[in-house]
């Protein structure tokens, strides 16, 4: 086999993996979801962080001629929105379920049902005084979140996660987190 050759086989691998890999990513952008038995389709806007129930288009009108021939569509399609997440559940409990575990969205009704495990934490979301150059730099309060503290986190990474994740869902940016010296409040935020 020639140097040529290799080169062209080479180059037709190549051409392979790109079409295969258009082909997944089409796969991902065509897919349906098929809500099991007794399940409701439910949307999530990821602006507004309300649970909806998900709205099909209106199914067209069947002819009694196509009806007859058994050209009839039982799919229905949704009407897609954008910034929504389509989940498949059985109620809302579930839906709250899910963003949390594969989204990693936690939603406030959430925050307010610990498991024996999990304790509820209040935190105050500060953001350091512009006004001041020179240390000690003061913070200034500007929102508070209650955010779960789950009982066998070893180093913080989960609690830090979920505060980003509230910070976020309140509209800031996190920084990092401290022990609040305030009597009111566990744990201290600062944002940007």
């Amino acid at each position: 086999m020639r140097l040529s050759d290799f080169l062209k086989h080479q180059e037709k691998d190549k051409i392979e993996i790109t079409k295969q890999q258009q082909a997944e990513i089409q796969k991902v952008f065509d897919n349906r979801i098929l809500p099991q038995r007794n399940h409701t389709l439910f949307e999530y806007n990821l602006i507004d962080k309300t649970i909806e129930v998900a709205t099909f288009d209106s199914s067209p009108e069947i002819k009694w001629e196509d009806a007859v021939k058994g050209l009839i569509s039982v799919n229905r399609k949704i009407t897609q929105k954008d910034n929504c997440i389509y989940i498949s559940a059985l109620n809302k409990v579930n839906v709250i379920k899910i963003l949390k575990r594969d989204f990693d969205i936690i939603i406030s009704d959430d925050l307010t049902k610990p498991n024996k495990m999990e304790s509820i934490k209040k935190c105050m979301i500060c953001r350091y005084d512009n006004s001041i150059t020179e240390p000690p730099y003061l913070t200034i309060q500007i929102d508070e979140i209650k955010v779960l503290k789950p009982q066998e986190d070893n180093y913080g990474e989960l609690f830090a996660k979920r505060m980003r994740i509230g910070c976020q869902n309140k509209g800031y940016q996190f920084k990092f987190y401290t022990m609040s010296e305030n009597k009111d409040y566990d744990y201290e935020i600062v944002v940007y």
